[in-house]
């Protein structure tokens, strides 16, 4: 797959279950983006994007991660709040954006975001992941607002997981018309 440049997904790597203390994922990431980007927008095409991600459990009930993505970076503390029964529920705030300048976006962006995740436990080994985002992005000198909601699922062992998802979000900077994220996400967690 030829990556392209392009911008992150919402909530492709993670749910709402936090890692144990001192527990570490190491994952990776590809989507495919439509009207997500400058380069989408501007050419009716969807876009590749892939990126690498690490989280590191820190406290009962939270872990910390970053992602780095084609031309940018992002970080984020997620706090699992709640366990109701088979549902795990967490908010993720966190920061990040385009950081290599493009035509497009000559100073980059910056992203700042507030996910609530819910997590179901379908099985011993799969998982339904559910998500809404609202976000605020700094781009061509200006904030914008997006709110963005996602859906995917996770089969998981104690050590491998894969998952696939999509992300659909409303840009007011590119119109109401929605933009879109469908991408698969596999890595390693250590015991």
């Amino acid at each position: 797959m030829i990556l392209l440049l392009g911008c992150t997904t919402l909530h492709t790597v993670d749910g709402a279950k936090t890692l144990d203390v001192k527990q570490v994922q190491i994952g990776a990431a590809g989507s495919i983006q439509g009207r997500q980007n400058a380069a989408s927008v501007a050419t009716g095409i969807p876009v590749a994007q892939g990126e690498l991600a690490l989280r590191v459990g820190v406290a009962e009930n939270v872990d910390v991660g970053t992602r780095l993505y084609i031309g940018g970076l992002y970080a984020d503390m997620r706090y699992r709040f709640a366990q109701p029964g088979r549902w795990h529920l967490a908010v993720a705030p966190g920061v990040g954006g385009l950081m290599l300048p493009i035509p497009a976006f000559p100073a980059g962006t910056l992203d700042v975001r507030s996910p609530l995740r819910a997590t179901r436990d379908l099985s011993e080994h799969w998982d339904l992941n559910l998500g809404v985002t609202p976000m605020a992005r700094r781009q061509l000198g200006a904030f914008d607002t997006y709110l963005g909601a996602n859906v995917g699922l996770e089969a998981h062992w104690p050590r491998f997981y894969i998952g696939a998802g999509g992300d659909w979000l409303v840009q007011p900077a590119y119109g109401y018309k929605p933009a879109w994220v469908v991408g698969m996400s596999l890595g390693f967690r250590s015991r």
